[in-house]
């Protein structure tokens, strides 16, 4: 499974090649501005309305690791070629933003 970390995502700047998505337990609106919220549940029946690029870099995040480990694990078993865990979670996300301003 790939990781990213905080200081590659800092090295990224703002290009946006990625789609950022946080996965919950149940969608709740707590997410990141430009993330899309999934529950764990629907993301299988949800990916290929969400993600129809399959070779689109996609970053998962949540407060939960094993729940963002279990996202990659389905995105890629659903023939997602470039799924990344963020492994800072919620709390890195937030501690780059303020990092930006």
């Amino acid at each position: 499974m790939k990781a990213i970390t905080e200081s590659v995502l800092k090295e990224r700047g703002k290009r946006k090649s990625y789609v950022l998505l946080h996965v919950t337990s149940k969608p709740h609106g707590g997410h990141l501005s430009g993330s899309k919220d999934i529950s764990i549940s629907d993301l299988r029946k949800k990916a290929k309305q969400l993600f129809p690029n399959k070779e689109k870099e996609i970053i998962v995040y949540s407060d939960d690791e094993r729940q963002a480990e279990d996202a990659v694990r389905q995105l890629e078993s659903l023939g997602y070629k470039n799924v990344i865990e963020f492994e800072s979670g919620m709390e890195g996300w937030k501690a780059l933003a303020t990092h930006h301003t």
